[in-house]
């Protein structure tokens, strides 16, 4: 909107999230965890995965755009294979403290890279304004808040959106903490994790290349809620304590909820 492009965002986002990660690593009250992860490294990430996945928008055509955008976001799931395996030994070597300052190693030495590497196709034409000029314009233009309530198609747009990531996100964030509760070792857990994550990564190629090629994002995007919600209704919640299923979970669920995020990225 101001013109200044990606990479400044980018950097913005990524010193947020580094120091929340360092800073989680010295954290031992539960308020600290959920300012410095929650808050902190979350607040980071929202400024990051925006720049990044606009970006690599605007390079391609809209009947490609479900597809590239969901071999791009096949590095989260690799991170997702790579950090459980990781922080399983460093946990028992390097401790808490230790391990999240590694891992924050990781994501600046990646965040850097994609700072370098990050430009847009079409760049604003920048102005010149000052930082309170520049502030104002960004709490007035940045949400149109007109449309929601004018825009009927918009509206009900980001209000599924917004329940359909809730919906995604929450199981993932949670499945290692239920099947531990449910008598599950950590070690199981984190591999279970790995599995989905590394079935991640062939579905949102899939899913992506089916959205471009065939039905479209909307009706991929209602194919794997729908695909997503049936999973946990059938298997995760009913037999949450039996392995086998757990297991079938994670690739049935795996396969499906990464593209989710992505195809909303491609509804306009």
């Amino acid at each position: 909107m101001l013109g200044n492009g990606a990479r400044v965002p980018m950097l913005v986002g990524s010193c947020i999230a580094v120091g929340s990660l360092l800073a989680l690593g010295n954290c031992t009250k539960v308020y600290q965890f959920i300012l410095s992860f929650a808050v902190g490294f979350g607040g980071g990430a929202s400024i990051i995965a925006p720049a990044l996945m606009g970006s690599v928008a605007q390079h391609f055509p809209k009947h490609r755009r479900s597809t590239v955008i969901g071999i791009a976001g096949t590095g989260g799931c690799v991170g997702g294979v790579l950090f459980p395996a990781m922080l399983t030994k460093s946990y028992q070597t390097l401790g808490f403290q230790w391990s999240m300052r590694c891992v924050a190693f990781i994501a600046f030495a990646c965040l850097a890279i994609a700072c370098v590497l990050v430009k847009e196709k079409n760049l604003p034409e920048k102005q010149n304004l000052n930082a309170k000029e520049k502030l104002k314009l960004y709490m007035t233009k940045s949400f149109d808040l007109k449309a929601v309530f004018t825009e009927k198609r918009y509206f009900f747009i980001i209000l599924g959106c917004m329940f359909a990531e809730i919906a995604v996100t929450v199981n993932g964030s949670y499945f290692s903490f239920i099947t531990v509760k449910n008598g599950f070792t950590e070690s199981q857990s984190f591999l279970l994790v790995s599995v989905m994550n590394s079935i991640s990564v062939f579905g949102r190629y899939l899913t992506g290349y089916i959205a471009d090629r065939s039905i479209g994002p909307f009706a991929t995007l209602i194919v794997l809620l729908v695909v997503t919600g049936l999973a946990d209704l059938v298997i995760w919640m009913p037999f949450k304590s039996n392995a086998a299923a757990l297991w079938v979970y994670a690739i049935v669920y795996g396969f499906f909820f990464g593209d989710s995020q992505l195809c909303m990225q491609s509804l306009v």
